[in-house]
């Protein structure tokens, strides 16, 4: 059984994007203060010094720390977990910033206490405009409370309220409580808070490609309306609470106010973690629920997906509320007698707008052959909701500002980082021929501690980085894309055993053969004939990388029988490889990559040969060159998003036949081929792709079902006159202009003023 869904909304005479600036930084670690001791590093915050490094180490702060002068402030540590600044007064705040302009953290963990009273580590209080910048770090046992106006970017960092007693957790991750302020939350990763991830109280909030994990009320909650417009919830991956208790991924409580909300493209499931129940329904425990929502606002869901154990996709109680809600995915394991009206549990007097969603139910039970039942929405029949096109389309996202690093042009100071020539003289290295020897052994002895400098380094077999019973965290660099290569004359330059919260900047990594990754992120079950010990290869974050050649130029978790999550890539370039980005493992989910290049692939991204799970989420991307298409084997995933996309591939998917449910979002995207390949989009499985405020030049259209016994194709456009397509039609077999297999139902809506160019529908 399975289900197609392609909804367009698709704004005609507009603009779809653009490619953002990266954020104004420095661009060199020249000229920046080197501090000795934590005394040192206390003086130098509060003296007026701009620009500080902080080499690895840990240092005990005596906090708070004011801020009150003009300025800024950059704070620039070797890692997460080897730069780590540790608050001496758990409740108080580490820094609390009254006057700056600008506060740039990156590369450090600030710590506080695991039984603490929940103080934050920053705190803002500031009048006058800040730019807050949170890079690449970790914040535990405590989080950020921005209370001034301004804006804040968290770019791949974590947020980790302490595991154990949930008394002793900190209780939330980030409060934002300003009229005037905006934070954006772009990829890293937030858990173990006993209160939500994020609260806002005032001011916009967006969050893009984040994960989550274990939280008390709910993940996200949103009080107040946005002086944006809505507030941006897009291509998170949430696990809730684990089934420690009822989840709830957005909580808008009671309002008046109209508190807009847009949910896109995110995947919300709580498993309980280490169970080994033959079915995840034999747990009877309450349903969760996806947004519990109460305001007088409107409440987009648009191609999310909830799995496991949600049961309501929707509940509300202000009877003005607006929801619109299509193309979602639900896999409950609760059986309701009406599924449609139990998954909105909304006043008879709310306007309810929900169109072509896929409920798939199974009944709690501790017998795993229980039958599923499937059930897609027809609006319709939801006689007592007002049902009036043209649907409410939300307000255009911002361009989703990214942060760049300093190049390091020379080698940083001692206790920062260290040369690999300085390994050049090692004696069983002697007689090599090539820098492998040399280059591995300064890996063995450092790990992620380490400056390549400018020149090209040649190989014959890939470097390999285990962080398995050494120091996590940490930085690898070069001088630069353009001034440090690395080259392997076989399949790989780079890959792993166990990597975590490693930052790699500044290095083209190229392999001359065609049968592996170029960088391979991978987390073994075994090393060296032993089990690999608990080192996630998670949290790694790429600034201005290329990777170069091979059949993956980044492949993560092809070979991994486990999790190979969360990784960030930036600025960067995938060039001459056959698939540019490639996941391959149920777990190797919430990877991001943000303003980076796809220069002469066969296929931008996708899955790899050997596994076909995992999901990514794209933003500000270009493809130039592209020869065969954009999305290489999309045969299972969850939730793939591309935000501001453009490529000029012939194609841009084909899937192969399942009915696996997957959701394929695309929004200010821009795929125009001049020599498009028939089908240009050829979808085969359940759910399907949602296209919204972009744009197909040229393109045909194939939908195929496989064995879809509730299949439902909804376009929302405006067809070219030339095209013909019944406004309804039933098939069997392969009869209609839509090619199916089996027997189906298929149904097209137009709604509203919106366009798809297109050649040919069949």
């Amino acid at each position: 059984m399975g289900k197609l869904l392609l909804v367009l909304l698709v704004m005609v005479g507009g603009a779809w994007g653009g490619h953002s600036k990266a954020v104004d930084r420095l661009a060199d670690l020249d000229g920046f203060l080197v501090v000795e001791d934590a005394v040192a590093l206390q003086r130098a915050i509060t003296g007026g010094i701009e620009r500080v490094l902080v080499p690895q180490g840990r240092y005990l702060v005596d906090n708070p720390l004011y801020i009150d002068r003009p300025g800024m402030l950059f704070l620039f540590g070797a890692g997460r977990l080897r730069t780590v600044l540790v608050a001496r007064n758990p409740s108080q705040p580490m820094l609390v910033v009254r006057e700056l302009e600008r506060l740039s953290v990156a590369g450090v963990e600030l710590a506080g206490s695991a039984v603490g009273t929940d103080a934050p580590l920053i705190a803002t209080v500031n009048t006058r405009t800040l730019q807050l910048e949170i890079q690449d770090s970790l914040l535990r046992g405590g989080g950020l409370q921005l209370g001034g106006p301004g804006q804040a970017i968290v770019q791949g960092s974590h947020f980790n309220g302490f595991r154990g007693d949930r008394a002793g957790n900190s209780v939330t991750g980030i409060v934002l409580n300003n009229p005037k302020a905006e934070l954006h939350v772009v990829a890293g990763n937030m858990s173990n808070h006993s209160g939500a991830h994020v609260t806002q109280l005032a001011g916009h909030l967006g969050i893009y490609g984040t994960g989550m994990q274990t939280h008390g009320a709910a993940d996200i909650v949103l009080k107040a309306p946005s002086w944006k417009g809505a507030h941006v919830i897009a291509a998170v991956r949430s696990e809730g609470t684990n089934r420690q208790a009822p989840s709830v991924f957005l909580s808008v409580p009671k309002s008046a106010a109209p508190v807009d909300v847009v949910l896109k493209a995110n995947n919300f499931t709580s498993p309980r973690l280490g169970s080994r129940s033959a079915s995840p329904c034999a747990l009877p425990v309450a349903s969760d629920i996806f947004a519990d929502y109460h305001a007088a606002g409107q409440l987009w869901l648009l191609g999310n997906f909830g799995n496991t154990n949600v049961g309501t996709l929707v509940r509300g109680s202000e009877p003005r509320m607006v929801v619109v809600a299509l193309g979602n995915a639900v896999k409950g394991c609760v059986d309701p007698i009406v599924p449609s009206e139990a998954m909105f549990d909304v006043p008879s007097t709310a306007r309810l707008i929900e169109v072509d969603n896929l409920f798939d139910y199974e009944a709690v039970s501790g017998d795993p052959e229980t039958p599923r039942r499937r059930f897609v929405s027809p609006s319709s029949s939801l006689s007592k909701y007002q049902h009036v096109p043209p649907v409410p389309e939300p307000a255009r996202d911002g361009v989703i500002p990214r942060l760049s690093r300093p190049t390091i042009s020379r080698t940083p100071e001692a206790g920062f980082l260290r040369s690999v020539i300085d390994f050049v003289s090692t004696p069983s290295c002697r007689d090599a021929l090539d820098d492998t020897c040399y280059l591995q052994e300064a890996l063995d002895r450092e790990g992620a501690r380490l400056y390549f400098p400018p020149g090209d380094y040649h190989i014959s077999r890939p470097l390999r980085l285990n962080q398995t019973g050494r120091e996590v965290g940490g930085m690898i660099a070069g001088a630069g894309s353009d001034a440090t290569r690395i080259e392997c004359s076989g399949d790989q330059a780079f890959t792993t055993d166990g990597m975590a919260y490693v930052t790699i900047q500044g290095l083209t990594f190229a392999a001359n053969g065609g049968g592996g990754a170029v960088v391979g992120l991978e987390w073994p079950e075994e090393v060296g004939g032993r089990k690999n010990p608990f080192v996630a290869t998670q949290g790694n974050n790429f600034y201005d990388v290329r990777f170069e050649g091979g059949k993956y130029g980044l492949g993560i978790g092809r070979l991994s029988p486990r999790q190979c999550s969360e990784n960030l890539v930036v600025n960067s370039t995938f060039s001459r490889s056959t698939v540019g980005l490639a996941v391959g493992h149920y777990n190797a989910l919430a990877n991001t990559v943000h303003g980076v290049r796809f220069q002469d692939t066969d296929w931008n991204l996708g899955f790899s040969d050997e596994g076909t799970g995992g999901t990514w989420a794209v933003f500000d991307a270009v493809a130039e060159g592209t020869k065969a298409g954009v999305i290489y084997r999309p045969s299972v995933g969850r939730n793939l998003y591309h935000n501001r996309f453009s490529s000029d591939g012939p194609q841009l998917l084909s899937m192969g036949w399942n009915s696996n449910e997957s959701i394929f979002f695309f929004e200010y995207s821009d795929f125009t081929s001049d020599s498009p390949k028939d089908p240009f989009l050829d979808f085969n499985a359940g759910q399907g792709a949602m296209f919204l405020h972009s744009r197909i030049m040229n393109g045909n259209l194939r939908v195929s079902g496989n064995g879809a016994a509730s299949f439902v194709l909804s376009i929302y456009s405006r067809l070219p006159s030339s095209v013909s397509v019944p406004k309804t039609s039933n098939c069997d077999g392969e009869k209609s202009e839509i090619v199916v297999r089996k027997s189906c139902f298929a149904r097209f809506d137009t709604i509203g003023a919106t366009e798809w160019e297109a050649t040919d529908y069949h």
